[in-house]
């Protein structure tokens, strides 16, 4: 089966195929790529793939401000 790494690089990605927008398991269509999960896709909460890798950078940019 195909695999997307948007799970993977996503901010609410908690391991073995769940997140917080589905703790219970991550549908199919959205872990190989089917569905970008960018969109809404049913069941969401509204909670949707924010990149993992722009959140560290706002983090560390942050911290820089602070200093």
């Amino acid at each position: 089966m195909p695999q997307s790494t948007q799970c993977y690089d996503c901010l609410h990605y908690s391991g073995e195929f769940k997140c917080e927008a589905f703790p219970k398991g991550i549908p199919r269509q959205i872990y190989t790529g089917e569905h970008d999960h960018t969109k809404e896709f049913e069941g969401d909460n509204g909670i949707r793939f924010e990149s993992l890798e722009e959140f560290d950078k706002e983090l560390t940019n942050s911290n820089k401000r602070l200093k």
